[in-house]
């Protein structure tokens, strides 16, 4: 074990460098050991078991990923795509670093930090109704949540996108010329007009 399983480099050849991120990898590195040894975890104004505290978070993260892709201003740091996209397990280092600091940041001040989030990425009671097992009390701040949003879009856009289905639907030779003409009308604004 004296080489990096990723690059190939001698561990005893490095150099130090002083990271921002060593702090907020031990406050990860401390909460999910305090999940390891402690029976309950405290969170907000109450105590959960650590079990159903880890449930949640696993939940909490699978969510946010879902939804962080498209909001990456609300963090201060960067989340690469690959870790929004791939399995926690497969990721690196550095990427689960940023994933697990963002769930602190989430689950930190509960509910608080997780009903804004939930606010301006747009996350409702949908994305936790298929999720099997979630804790009570996590059940609870999701029903805080609006049930479903509004469609954004408008009656030009619907039927813009009806017709596209349409088109797809019935195929044929003339199709793509037909979905791309219809695209380039729409990325111009001059659909509908």
């Amino acid at each position: 074990m004296t080489r990096c399983w990723k690059c190939g480099a001698l561990f005893s050849g490095g150099t130090v460098v002083e990271s921002t991120a060593v702090p907020v990898a031990l406050e990860t590195q401390s909460l999910m050991m305090r999940c390891i040894g402690d029976d309950e975890i405290s969170l907000g104004s109450t105590n959960v078991a650590r079990s159903e505290y880890l449930c949640a978070a696993v939940t909490v993260l699978r969510v946010v990923k879902e939804h962080m892709h498209s909001h990456p201003s609300l963090w201060s740091f960067d989340v690469p795509i690959d870790a929004v996209h791939a399995q926690v397990k497969f990721l690196g280092m550095s990427e689960r670093l940023s994933l697990f600091t963002m769930l602190l940041e989430v689950m930190d001040d509960w509910p608080a930090n997780f009903l804004h989030f939930s606010s301006v990425a747009g996350i409702t009671q949908i994305a936790f109704g298929r999720r099997r097992n979630v804790p009570q009390w996590l059940n609870e701040v999701v029903a805080q949540l609006p049930a479903r949003l509004r469609s954004r879009t408008g009656a030009m856009e619907a039927n813009f996108v009806r017709y596209v289905r349409r088109l797809e639907n019935e195929g044929g030779t003339k199709f793509r010329a037909l979905r791309a003409q219809a695209l380039m009308l729409a990325a111009k604004g001059k659909y509908g007009n």
